[in-house]
């Protein structure tokens, strides 16, 4: 079966600049927000998020048609039941044993505890930045939208807020309602840490340019030591650009969903303010 690796944090962390890093590893297969999941539990999109991430190894299709079709079918229907549905799901990561396979997307926090019941070996990586700096990185990047006010209510700004549905809102103006989402992500992360301590480890964004600390994160999520790539060249500071193009045996698939897969044939930009 293929190891899963998660990782996960409150956005504007550096998650994308981890995704890079993991998808350098020879054994790896990386995606970063491939498949964004809702705040509030929603169990047909998780199931399908773990169908899509069971395919990120296959270059044409996925080698089992029937066994594709009758997992989509199910989730589709809506008329499933639990333990054939998750043993389905099982299935599709048995075809690519020598590969991990992760995404990395703020939305995975509330999902982790189910994770590790279906599948008790994986790992997930929480990358934590201070609260200033990311409150002011999303101040930066949204400055024309409010996901975390809750709608009419009296400190409601009118901005835009299509994304609702994948961030928790708050009866407080945007800047304190991005202060208490930060301080739930983390204190949630920290009870997942805690109640998965194998499983689960939080690190500072220090990882993305700490060798030390890539070591650690790589032996953790299980590329073996001879393997590891380090990258400590990606740049955070005032209008900073981190350039990187992942490693050459990562390729881009075709698949019918929007899926960010990592391709050494494009170099991706982003900035941290």
């Amino acid at each position: 079966m293929s190891k899963i690796a998660i990782g996960f944090g409150s956005g504007r962390c550096g998650t994308h600049s981890f995704a890079a890093i993991l998808a350098k590893q020879p054994c790896v297969l990386a995606s970063h927000e491939a498949s964004p999941l809702k705040w509030e539990f929603d169990t047909a999109e998780f199931y399908r998020s773990l169908v899509n991430l069971s395919m990120l190894p296959q270059v044409q299709k996925f080698p089992d048609d029937a066994l594709y079709i009758d997992t989509i079918d199910m989730i589709d229907s809506h008329d499933w039941i639990q333990e054939e549905l998750e043993e389905n799901i099982k299935k599709m990561f048995e075809f690519f044993p020598d590969k991990i396979v992760c995404d990395v997307a703020w939305s995975w926090l509330n999902y982790i505890d189910t994770i590790m019941r279906i599948f008790p070996d994986a790992k997930a990586v929480c990358i934590k930045r201070d609260m200033a700096g990311t409150i002011k990185s999303w101040n930066h990047v949204a400055k024309g939208a409010n996901f975390w006010t809750k709608r009419k209510c009296q400190y409601w700004d009118g901005l835009t807020s299509a994304n609702k549905p994948y961030y928790p809102q708050y009866y407080a103006p945007k800047e304190l309602a991005l202060q208490q989402y930060w301080l739930e992500y983390y204190g949630m992360a920290e009870c997942l840490a805690e109640r998965h301590p194998e499983n689960v480890k939080i690190v500072s964004i220090d990882v993305n340019n700490d060798a030390d600390l890539q070591h650690e994160v790589l032996n953790f999520i299980g590329v073996p030591w001879g393997e590891h790539v380090i990258r400590t060249d990606f740049k955070l500071g005032r209008s900073s650009y981190a350039k990187y193009s992942p490693h050459e045996g990562v390729k881009a698939v075709p698949f019918n969903f929007n899926h960010k897969l990592l391709d050494d044939n494009k170099k991706f930009e982003f900035m941290m303010v």
